[in-house]
């Protein structure tokens, strides 16, 4: 008898995964339950092909939408640019649901099971939040004076330390915890009100590398990870390796959150006037709003400072440490930059973001960094709410779909010579910067956008402006500087770089 129940659930599940997939763009046929896992760990392991290669490979050989099963489910994966712009610009409202990834929920959710932060949340939820933050960091001069002011100031209080350090007005410097420290501070001073320092930089360190590991080392295997995971030797520590250390930033943000209301409690404090940091104005609408039927609950800030560190921190980073692999590589570009930034300033001064207009070389070469560093190998997914048309493929509602804008943005049809790093290109043909898309396009385009780009334009050139660059002497670039793309972020080694003070 079980036999017979087996037999028919087995012939049930098959007939439904061949019905599933006459329904959507073609792709590697699944394995049964496997789907085409056991297909990426061949293309892994044996054909030593990296992520990006591989779904390279995908779309050469099923074309620019493809079907790819992860297990049991169906993933519709978008590499073409008109395609992605169709999607989610001219119908973005039909396609602006997030899917629902365990490993992310889980640490947002609330005792309820209600998804709080805006990175996974959907409907009223992430529109009343999303609104929020948008407004917030405009009104904190996100694209304005206040931010820029901001950010120059973390840029000399880091420099400065590494100025002390030098002798003979050069010094080898451990070029990514000084990218840490100035990127995390102007977030940070954005959140909290406060920045790190060589003095607290542990207390830092302790909560964001181990969250930068855990996304790192993300893969297709989590996309089935479960709370019951927990539970169950081996799955236990699977489990705890990428929600511990979400888990912990969301503890460093009750404890800050907490800091403020006692400091208002006591009197300490004031939430009279304008706003200081990001918890002030959310304490402040929380005030506004009352009794009101909202989402703005306390897990809320906890989850929206978790997503704003996300998003703020460790993307920016790992740009500007491309940034200057790219620039140490090809100094020919280094002194194209530094001659049009100082017919901009005539060296006398700092560069501000005002000076983008003068600088189109400088431009394109920020540009080309964003495209080939292509920071997130694969972005996260959606789904639809109906039935939707992806290029020439109809796809039913509830499919599982992502761009991948890594390999989008590496389309030979869009750049010539894809791999090879030439800012020219975009001097060439301006429009060409239309198609790196590193912050997506679209109702869930990164509302850290316009931060990402002061901070990465402002460091690149005042940097160049102040200091000739070189590779550590005592230890030079290896020949491969990218981490293997087996998880989520495009990692580079950690390196140290050369400065020495120009005249």
């Amino acid at each position: 008898m079980l036999f017979v129940l087996g037999l028919i659930s087995l012939l049930t599940f098959i007939t439904w995964q061949y019905y599933k997939k006459t329904k959507l763009p073609p792709g590697p046929y699944p394995w049964l339950f496997f789907g085409n896992i056991p297909e990426l760990l061949y293309l892994s392991l044996f054909e030593k092909l990296d992520i990006l290669e591989i779904y390279q490979w995908l779309m050469q050989k099923y074309g620019k939408v493809f079907t790819l099963w992860l297990g049991p489910m169906p993933t519709v994966n978008i590499c073409d640019y008109e395609v992605m712009y169709d999607v989610f610009v001219r119908r973005g409202n039909e396609h602006s649901r997030r899917y629902e990834v365990p490993f992310l929920c889980l640490p947002r959710s609330d005792n309820s099971g209600k998804i709080h932060g805006v990175m996974m949340s959907n409907d009223d939820l992430w529109n009343e939040h999303r609104k929020f933050i948008v407004r917030v960091l405009k009104n904190f001069g996100i694209g304005k004076g206040i931010i820029e002011d901001r950010i120059m100031d973390e840029f000399e209080r880091q420099f400065a330390g590494v100025e002390k350090k030098m002798e003979n007005g050069s010094a080898t410097i451990d070029f990514s915890k000084l990218v840490d420290l100035c990127i995390g501070n102007t977030i940070n001073r954005i959140i909290f009100g406060y920045r790190f320092d060589e003095d607290n930089y542990k207390n830092f360190h302790s909560v964001k590398v181990p969250l930068d590991e855990a996304y790192a080392n993300v893969t297709t295997f989590h996309n089935f990870l479960r709370s019951w995971f927990k539970s169950l030797p081996y799955l236990n520590k699977f489990y705890d390796n990428i929600m511990i250390p979400q888990e912990k930033v969301l503890k460093f943000a009750e404890m800050e959150a907490k800091k403020r209301h006692e400091a208002i409690e006591n009197g300490t404090y004031s939430l009279e006037g304008e706003p200081m940091d990001f918890i002030d104005a959310y304490l402040m609408e929380q005030r506004r709003l009352g009794g009101n039927e909202t989402t703005m609950n306390d897990f809320g800030l906890y989850t929206d400072i978790l997503d704003l560190w996300v998003g703020g921190q460790e993307t920016t980073s790992l740009t500007l440490n491309w940034a200057f692999i790219f620039l140490l590589r090809h100094p020919e570009v280094v002194e194209k930059c530094r001659k049009e930034i100082h017919m901009a300033t005539d060296g006398i001064r700092d560069v501000r973001v005002s000076d983008k207009e003068s600088t189109p070389y400088v431009n394109a070469t920020i540009t080309e960094i964003l495209r080939l560093s292509h920071i997130l190998n694969l972005n996260l997914m959606r789904e639809t709410i109906g039935e939707s048309k992806f290029g020439d493929y109809t796809v039913p509602a509830g499919t599982k779909f992502s761009p991948v804008v890594s390999v989008i943005m590496m389309d030979p049809k869009n750049f010539e010579q894809p791999n090879q790093f030439r800012p020219e290109r975009f001097i060439e043909n301006p429009s060409k910067a239309e198609l790196v898309v590193p912050f997506l396009i679209g109702r869930r385009v990164c509302f850290g956008e316009p931060l990402a780009r002061n901070e990465l334009y402002l460091f690149i050139t005042n940097v160049l402006q102040r200091y000739a660059i070189a590779e550590d002497p005592k230890c030079p670039l290896e020949k491969e500087v990218r981490v293997r793309l087996d998880g989520w972020i495009n990692r580079v080694k950690p390196y140290k770089m050369k400065l020495t003070k120009l005249n």
